[in-house]
C-alpha cells in the first residue's frame, strides 16, 4: 500500500493516539500504532489492552490497503524533526518495510503484522452529550482523584447521570471536587467512574470538538465517539462511596474573599510551612482573615493577611496548605466563599454566583493545629 499525507497532520494524529498507550508494555505489539489503510481513508490505533484510541483521516494518491503496525517512539520522533510537508509511504504488505519519502530526503524502517495486535470491539446505543461538557467537567475535578491502591474505585472520575442532572465528582479523601450540569440528563440514570488516564484522554479530544460527544457505557467499558477519535476503555470496578453524604449541608459560617488575593498569599505563606505536613491557619475575623504557617524544625514562620467579609467572629481552623492552593485554582471565579462549621469539619468552597446551568462545590478536610 501506498499513499501521501502531509507530515505535521499524520503526526500530530500519531501523537494524540498514541496516549492510550503504556510508558513500558510488556507485549511489543502494543508499543506500535496499527494503521489500517482502505481506499482513501487510514486509521490509527492505539492501546494499552484497557484503553484504545481510534482516529481515521483521509490521505492522497492512495494505492492498495491493508493492515501494518508502526511503531510508535521511532515514528513520532522521525516525523517530529520534519517540516510541514507532503510525505508519501510506501508499505510493502508482505515485508512489512515501511519507505518513507519527503522533499530531500527519505527514511526506512520496519513494521509489525496487524495479527496480533488487539482486536477493538464497538458499541452502539449512544447517549449525546456536548463535548465542551465533558471537557469542562473533568478538568474541575480531576485534580482531586486519588492514587489508592487499596481503593482502585477512588482512581478516577465519576460521572453521575442523577434526577438533577450529570455530576462530575472526584475525591482522594481529603478533598473533593464535585460539578454539575442541571440541564444534562438521562434516563438511564447511569453512574460510571473513569479511570484517570481515559479521562485525561477523553478530556483532550473533547476538548478540540465542538460537536456532540457519542457516550456508550456497558457493564465494563465505556466508548465515546466524537468527529475525530473514538475511545474505548475499561471502567473501574466497584461502587463509588455516596459522596454527597459527606458534604456538610448547613455550615453557618461564611467567608468570602478574593481567590487571586489568596493564592498569592498561601504560595508565600508555604515557603515557611512545614515540608512534611504543609500545614497552614486561617484566622478569621469579620473583616480580615490572617493566613499562617511556621516551620518549628527551622525556627521559621509567616503570616499575611487578606481582607474578607465574613460572619465569623475569631474563627480559626487549620489545611493542608498545598491541598488548599490546589483547589482554589481549580474555580474561576473572582471570590470564593468559605462555608465553614467547627475546626474539626469539612470547609465547602462554592463561587458567589453560579453559570447558569451549572453548580460547581470543592470540599476540604482540616488539619487539627497545636492549639486547638
Amino acid at each position: 500500500m501506498k499513499f501521501t499525507i502531509n507530515s505535521g497532520d499524520f503526526h500530530r494524529r500519531l501523537a494524540t493516539v498514541a496516549k492510550a498507550q503504556a510508558s513500558k508494555s510488556s507485549l511489543t505489539i502494543l508499543e506500535n500504532v496499527l494503521l489500517d489503510m482502505s481506499g482513501n481513508t487510514i486509521t490509527l490505533t492505539a492501546s494499552d489492552s484497557s484503553i484504545s484510541l481510534i482516529s481515521s483521516m483521509e490521505v492522497a494518491n492512495a494505492e492498495g490497503g491493508g493492515r501494518i503496525c508502526l511503531p510508535t517512539a521511532t515514528m513520532t520522533s522521525a516525523l517530529k524533526e520534519l517540516a510541514n510537508q507532503p510525505i508519501t509511504l510506501d508499505i510493502n504488505n508482505e515485508t512489512y518495510e515501511i519507505n518513507i519519502t519527503y522533499n530531500g530526503g527519505k527514511f526506512q524502517l520496519m513494521g509489525l503484522a496487524a495479527e496480533d495486535f488487539p482486536i477493538i470491539p464497538t458499541y452502539d446505543n449512544a447517549t449525546t452529550i456536548k463535548a465542551g461538557i465533558i471537557a469542562n467537567g473533568i478538568s474541575k475535578v480531576v485534580s482531586c482523584v486519588a492514587n489508592d491502591e487499596l481503593r482502585p474505585i477512588m482512581n478516577g472520575i465519576c460521572m453521575d447521570f442523577t434526577p438533577d442532572g450529570l455530576v462530575f465528582v472526584a475525591s482522594d479523601g481529603h478533598k473533593l471536587a464535585r460539578y454539575q450540569y442541571t440541564d444534562v440528563h438521562d434516563d438511564k440514570l447511569q453512574r460510571y467512574v473513569l479511570p484517570t488516564k481515559t479521562s485525561q484522554i477523553l478530556s483532550l479530544i473533547a476538548d478540540k470538538q465542538d460537536d456532540d460527544v457519542m457516550v456508550t457505557i456497558t457493564d465494563r467499558n465505556a466508548q465515546f465517539v466524537t468527529n475525530d477519535y473514538r475511545l474505548i476503555s475499561v471502567l473501574q470496578e466497584g461502587t463509588y462511596p455516596k459522596y454527597d453524604s459527606v458534604i456538610p449541608q448547613n455550615n453557618p459560617f461564611t467567608a468570602r474573599v478574593n481567590r487571586a488575593a489568596m493564592v498569592s498569599a498561601l504560595r508565600r505563606i508555604l515557603v515557611f510551612a512545614s515540608e512534611s505536613t504543609s500545614l497552614i491557619s486561617l484566622h478569621i475575623n469579620a473583616a480580615q482573615m490572617v493566613i499562617a504557617a511556621q516551620n518549628i524544625e527551622f525556627g521559621q514562620s509567616s503570616e499575611e493577611i487578606v481582607n474578607c467579609d465574613s460572619n465569623c467572629n475569631d474563627f480559626k481552623i487549620g489545611f493542608k496548605g498545598t491541598f488548599l492552593l490546589e483547589l482554589l485554582r481549580i474555580m474561576a471565579s473572582e471570590d470564593i466563599i468559605l462555608n465553614l462549621a467547627s475546626p474539626q469539619q469539612a470547609v465547602v468552597i462554592t463561587p458567589p454566583e453560579q453559570p447558569e446551568n451549572e453548580r460547581q462545590l470543592l470540599l476540604l478536610m482540616p488539619m487539627m493545629l497545636g492549639d486547638n
